[in-house]
């Protein structure tokens, strides 16, 4: 399976380090993993973050909304609504910092309307 991310990160890689006489790719570069629960979101993103990292990009990897919101019960239709804003915040202010070449959502926005 470890291979299989690889291969897959090799590919995004080579898009991401295009010569400099073709068009660049915007920074930051957003990547969204989703999935149901225990679908190895969180285990893709640990092969990710590092694999990135040494090929000399600066990763950033913000905590997954569900973390983060624990003041409104999972069964509230409220959930789905503060946890989809908390990613959609998050992904408005990675994108104005230059600080990082990739940003990796263990889910975001468009995981919200799933």
């Amino acid at each position: 399976m470890k291979k299989t991310y690889e291969s897959r990160a090799q590919k995004l890689l080579k898009k991401l380090k295009r010569p400099k006489t073709e068009k660049k790719v915007e920074r930051p570069f957003f990547i969204e993993i989703t999935g149901s629960p225990s679908s190895g979101k969180t285990t893709m993103i640990s092969i990710l973050d590092p694999f990135f990292r040494r090929q000399g990009f600066r990763v950033y990897t913000p905590q997954e909304g569900a973390e983060v919101i624990r003041h409104i019960p999972r069964t509230s239709h409220l959930y789905n609504v503060r946890t989809g804003l908390y990613a959609l915040a998050t992904l408005i202010d990675a994108s104005v910092n230059d600080n990082y070449d990739l940003v990796i959502f263990d889910r975001c926005p468009y995981d919200t309307f799933t």
